[in-house]
């Protein structure tokens, strides 16, 4: 029996994870998005990938050393202000702290 082909519609973290998936277990697959090119819009924003959730999705789709390579675990780093701009919590990520780095969104990482 023949692999369907399936259409992924959007081009986002989800869609492309989900595409690399379905390719690796040897289904065809094709990707539909809005956009007509990484040039159609301005691109932005990152996303935590947590060592619970995100980070066994990269896993499953093969791509753990490349997203090793990408992200930004300084990232991680976060602190709380009052109103008034007293500081009421910081967090500083140290070296080897993975569990939830920042990685630009799937379609916004650097083609090398």
């Amino acid at each position: 029996m023949n692999a369907p082909h399936v259409a992924v519609v959007g081009g986002g973290p989800g869609g492309l994870l989900c595409a690399r998936v379905l390719q690796r277990h040897g289904v065809p697959v094709t990707v539909f998005d809005a956009d007509a090119s990484l040039a159609a819009r301005v691109q932005g924003g990152t996303l935590d990938l947590h060592a619970d959730t995100g980070q066994i999705a990269i896993e499953d789709a093969g791509l753990t050393a490349e997203f090793a390579r990408l992200a930004r675990p300084e990232g991680q780093s976060k602190r709380m202000l009052d109103p008034a701009g007293t500081l009421l919590m910081e967090h500083v990520a140290g070296p080897g702290d993975t569990a939830a780095p920042a990685a630009s969104c799937g379609r916004c990482w650097p083609r090398r």
